[in-house]
């Protein structure tokens, strides 16, 4: 099923947990600014993982970075489009990044 000229809904994420990851937990879902939303998702997922010592925070993120990339790619493939505004992984990804200094 394509849903690249269709509006995805939550349920519809639920039924594809790498889609669901890509789209920041729903977050992507956000009319306006889904970036911003992602960005936001990011916050509680710093916040959690803050204290874990600098070695296991890089690790946590390169792995985070690293499936990101097969989690976004499934949400692109599924959405049949390149790069959607909607997939705000790589904005939670970013932050923790930046998060690092």
């Amino acid at each position: 099923m394509t849903t690249s000229h269709n509006k995805v809904t939550f349920s519809q994420l639920l039924k594809r947990p790498a889609c669901l990851l890509a789209y920041g937990f729903g977050s992507g879902l956000s009319p306006k600014a889904p970036g911003t939303m992602g960005t936001l998702v990011a916050l509680p997922i710093y916040w959690l993982i803050q204290d874990v010592g600098l070695l296991s925070y890089l690790l946590i993120t390169v792995v985070a970075f690293i499936a990101g990339i097969w989690i976004c790619q499934q949400a692109v493939n599924w959405l049949e489009k390149d790069d959607p505004s909607a997939v705000v992984w790589d904005e939670i990804v970013g932050y923790l990044v930046t998060m690092i200094a």
